[in-house]
């Protein structure tokens, strides 16, 4: 890419000039300069905060347009990111449906957005949702996918019904979705799992426990062993949807375990050749002494 497009012509052509269907053609020439945007803008020192807001929507629906979901829902949670509580932007029809698209684009897609999902509930334009009689089961249905069991999801439902497809979100996806976010909140609560509680906590037949662990492996969710004899999973890294006080805690205990253990290996390491010197020592005096009686 040349330099003088990676200037204040880019900005112009981003901004001004091409409509998002003259973007799409130039997908392929831009897809560099998209992923390294926020370095580029460090050189538009006079990128209004109006121009920052329009770029990262244009730029959102080019890349949704061409069919790259996961990098739009990013650049549209930046666009929804520059609004602030005083912006009286805040509550207009269009800010409005787009924290609405966010939302739901998290929803569709929560094994790839775990941390995003729950940063998207910090931004006043999803906040202000909460308080919309219209949308607060949106909201809601993002609070679940960030914190909730599948237990939430089902009797969420139960009080919602038809909300999912409403929204263009698949029933069947959702809940698997959310059958492996429970699973790996269990493994980030408990260390071993019993097959029991799995099967109690995803609503899975006792037999189907083990094809889900697998899945969540698969899905980078959870480290995990299964002892098949003992019928438990032994868990050894978990995914954190929101890391929460209760999770530092958590890990500061486990921290503080391992200090005492490395300590207690330490120490018999310590011990053990300490031991091992002694009984050297003694060796070497007793082959002197042998050797002085044979002389």
């Amino acid at each position: 890419m040349s330099s003088v497009l990676l200037d204040l012509e880019v900005r112009s052509v981003l901004i001004i000039h091409l409509s998002s269907r003259q973007l799409s053609l130039k997908l392929d020439i831009l897809s560099d300069f998209f992923a390294d945007l926020e370095n580029w803008k460090k050189n538009w020192r006079h990128l209004s905060a109006e121009d920052e807001r329009q770029l990262y929507l244009l730029v959102s629906e080019t890349l949704a347009g061409s069919g790259k979901v996961a990098e739009a829902q990013l650049f549209l949670i930046k666009y929804l990111a520059t609004f602030r509580e005083t912006d009286p932007g805040l509550d207009t029809p269009v800010t409005v449906a787009l924290a609405v698209k966010g939302v739901i684009g998290a929803v569709r897609e929560p094994l790839n957005a775990l941390r995003s999902a729950s940063d998207l509930l910090s931004l006043p334009a999803v906040k202000r949702l909460a308080s919309d009689p219209a949308h607060k089961a949106v909201h809601e249905l993002l609070e679940i996918f960030c914190f909730g069991k599948l237990a939430d999801l089902t009797e969420y439902e139960d009080r919602n019904p038809g909300v999912l497809e409403a929204n263009g979100v698949g029933r069947e996806k959702a809940f698997r979705d959310m059958r492996l976010l429970s699973l790996s909140l269990l493994a980030a609560e408990y260390e071993e799992i019993p097959y029991e509680a799995v099967s109690a906590t995803l609503q899975v037949p006792h037999e189907d426990v083990e094809s889900w662990v697998v899945e969540a492996i698969t899905a980078r969710l959870l480290e995990a062993k299964m002892d098949q004899e003992q019928e438990v999973v032994m868990v050894t890294r978990a995914s954190h949807r929101h890391f929460s006080h209760q999770n530092w805690l958590r890990l500061q205990e486990k921290l503080h375990v391992w200090r005492q253990n490395v300590s207690s290996l330490l120490v018999s390491l310590r011990e053990k050749k300490g031991a091992r010197t002694q009984a050297s020592r003694v060796q070497e005096s007793q082959q002197y002494v042998r050797s002085s009686h044979s002389n």
